[in-house]
């Protein structure tokens, strides 16, 4: 009997200039800290005028440290149990995907299938996903994010959620 999807370990690969994609918010929201603690390193300025721009220094890394925690956090599989081998489990979930009209990327015989979920411009709710499944033993491991080959993005409106909602949902028929 499959069991509902719970947080794994194990985390997305993704090459260097995916990892920036995907953490382009928390970088992007570092940028006004580093300005504001760069300046007075290269001025004259006293350090005890800066009230305002210190407050936004500080919003900018706490704003920062959450997003990089959201991106981060966004990486772990959710693993689904179910009572199959590896082999059966991939071979179902090609034929299930393949139905769902999801576009197979990339996959390892008996071990990871990645998929292409279309965004914009078929859907308005994002820029499209990058749904990763990995099958260990009787386990398989989903994560869906924001397509780092795409525009980067913070959220995708739910439908990362979705997605991984609809590979538990395709687990729990067999």
């Amino acid at each position: 009997m499959p069991a509902r999807g719970s947080r794994h370990g194990s985390t997305v690969d993704l090459t260097f200039g995916e990892y920036l994609t995907h953490y382009f918010p928390p970088i992007l929201a570092l940028v006004p800290a580093a300005v504001m603690l760069w300046e007075p390193l290269i001025s004259d300025a006293v350090l005890v005028r800066r009230g305002p721009a210190w407050a936004i220094a500080a919003v900018s890394l706490a704003l920062s440290s959450l997003f990089f925690w959201i991106q981060t956090r966004a990486l772990r599989f959710i693993s689904i149990a179910t009572n199959r081998t590896a082999e059966s489990n991939y071979a179902y979930a090609l034929n299930a995907l393949a139905d769902a009209g999801w576009n197979v990327v990339h996959k390892s015989r008996n071990r990871r299938i990645v998929c292409s979920v279309a965004g914009f411009p078929r859907t308005m709710r994002s820029w499209g996903e990058r749904v990763e499944l990995r099958f260990k033993g009787n386990l398989v491991l989903v994560n869906s994010i924001c397509d780092p080959d795409r525009t980067p993005a913070l959220t995708a409106w739910g439908r990362n959620r979705d997605n991984v909602r609809r590979v538990i949902q395709m687990f729990a028929g067999i």
